[in-house]
């Protein structure tokens, strides 16, 4: 009786334990991605792919999301594009499972060469949107790589009533060169927020003519007729920046 090649039987094993999917079937999968042999290896991954992308078990996908991360390392893979949407689909699985690991799993794929990789981190921290998850997004926002930072940005921008995110953009907006797009994005998350906290913030800037730059006034402006409607008081005038004929409440400047 003719033997089975031993490594017709690890992969076949690989197989086995993508289809039971069990927390033990993780670990071991896991292990095989570090295993001497390219062809287990590759096996091993495929075996994590399938867990993740066909039955995904939000309390093991932090350890699915892992090993994936460090098979991604391996550059000689040759299904990079099925392991990175195994990645994504797993990302999609931590922000709803409240897995206290899932950000500290999460955080390294924010400077990931792979942009849309990268990209769908910075959206799983902003949608986990706990305290832990909006510092590292706040954190990151001092990368002096700005592709980096624009992904933050957007994810910051989608923290409707989150302070921290408010402040942490209106400081940025104090620190990006005028030149560049960082500003319109950072105006963009602003607007997108858009509420009377984002207005004060603007309003009470370290830099009062800050709300009078030109990236910058027609937000300002537009919440402020927005929460003036609503009674809202929080609208100062600062004269030696309007010109000698204007009028504010009747009253000439």
């Amino acid at each position: 009786m003719a033997l089975i090649p031993v490594f017709d039987v690890m992969e076949t094993a690989a197989d086995a334990l993508a289809r039971i999917g069990s927390g033990k079937a993780i670990n071991a999968l896991t292990k095989a991605l570090q295993h001497e042999n390219s062809s287990i290896r590759l096996k091993a991954l495929v075996a994590l792919i399938n867990i993740s992308t066909n039955k995904v078990i939000n309390d093991e996908a932090v350890d699915i999301l892992i090993a994936l991360i460090h098979a991604l390392q391996d550059r000689n893979s040759a299904i990079s594009e099925e392991a990175k949407n195994a990645v994504i689909s797993c990302l999609e699985a931590l922000i709803k499972s409240g897995n206290e690991n899932a950000v500290d799993a999460i955080t390294p794929l924010l400077q990931h060469e792979d942009q849309e990789i990268s990209i769908s981190a910075a959206s799983a921290l902003g949608q986990i949107g706990n305290d832990e998850a909006i510092d590292t997004l706040i954190q990151a926002l001092q990368n002096q790589n700005y592709s980096e930072r624009w992904r933050v940005i957007k994810a910051l921008g989608r923290q409707i009533g989150n302070d921290k995110a408010i402040n942490a953009l209106v400081k940025a907006l104090q620190c990006e060169d005028s030149s560049n797009k960082g500003i319109s994005d950072v105006v963009e998350a602003l607007g997108q927020i858009g509420n009377l906290t984002c207005l004060e913030k603007l309003l009470q800037s370290e830099d009062p003519r800050l709300v009078y730059r030109p990236d910058v006034f027609s937000l300002t402006r537009s919440l402020a007729i927005r929460f003036s409607k609503s009674g809202s008081p929080c609208i100062p005038v600062y004269p030696e920046l309007l010109p000698t004929h204007a009028t504010i409440d009747g009253a000439e400047g």
